[in-house]
């Protein structure tokens, strides 16, 4: 993150997070992960200098029974508004195998 921090810092451009999930089935309490990852999500943002900030929250662990083309619409939608030049995320196999990445 700090390499990304440097960058977005060193060469001013418009950055925007999309993120599919909440992730709030890992970690804290049921009742207080939802903020838990909202705060996460917005420090991150800030670190970056990320002004746009997506969050589809489709259910984490869920995505396996949405229909992949209804997530692609999701997504596509967001990036069209977007027009990036270069898109960062995970690997096939979803950096450390968790089936939502």
């Amino acid at each position: 993150m700090i390499v990304a921090a440097a960058l977005v810092e060193r060469f001013p451009i418009l950055a925007a997070m999309i993120l599919v999930l909440g992730g709030w089935a890992a970690t804290a309490t049921r009742r207080t992960l939802g903020a838990v990852r909202a705060r996460e999500l917005s420090a991150s943002a800030a670190a970056l200098g990320v002004r746009n900030v997506e969050c589809l929250d489709l259910g984490d662990g869920k995505l396996v029974h949405l229909p992949f083309a209804e997530l692609v619409t999701q997504v596509r939608s967001i990036l069209e508004s977007f027009a990036p030049d270069v898109v960062v995320t995970f690997g096939d196999d979803g950096g450390f195998g968790h089936p939502d990445h």
